[in-house]
């Protein structure tokens, strides 16, 4: 469903991976080591919480993965298996990157102070989500779309998809 989903921190390049403003990777400065403080709210795209890493306090919004039938598309369904297709539309209207150009675009312009700084985006590790899923266990990271209410699972939740 996500097509060139990184494998590791180095293939963290700026994104969106098209021409236009971008967002890099957050500098960890070495490996992830994120403390999750207090979850602040969610919405239909994702979950904000109160995070500190390396001693400084900073927001973190997880977004959802949306199942396929959320992007707008002019195709059938067999051309939604399609690689490059997807990754058109994953870079044009998924919503993680959409906010990336946003934001990539208020810096690019010298206007941050429009908006909450960008500090980068993430992938947590495993480690780090498994943490975050013990902490605050009403969180999902999974989103239907065929409903307005936020956290629904997928039709079928066995499917990882991420994969």
């Amino acid at each position: 469903m996500y097509p060139d989903w990184p494998r590791s921190d180095a293939d963290l390049v700026p994104l969106p991976r098209f021409d236009g403003p971008k967002v890099s990777a957050f500098d960890f400065g070495g490996a992830q080591n994120i403390e999750s403080l207090q979850e602040l709210g969610e919405g239909l795209h994702g979950h904000v919480s109160r995070v500190r890493i390396d001693n400084q306090i900073y927001t973190l919004k997880l977004f959802r993965f949306l199942d396929y039938t959320d992007w707008t598309t002019p195709w059938d369904e067999h051309q939604l298996l399609d690689r490059d297709i997807m990754r058109v539309y994953y870079d044009f209207w998924e919503p993680f990157n959409s906010e990336l150009r946003a934001f990539g675009r208020l810096q690019e312009a010298g206007h941050e102070d429009l908006a909450i700084k960008c500090h980068g985006y993430l992938l947590l590790d495993q480690a780090h989500e498994d943490k975050m899923r013990l902490k605050f266990p009403g969180i999902s990271f999974l989103r239907n779309g065929h409903e307005e209410i936020p956290g629904d699972e997928l039709e079928n939740p066995e499917e990882d998809c991420r994969a």
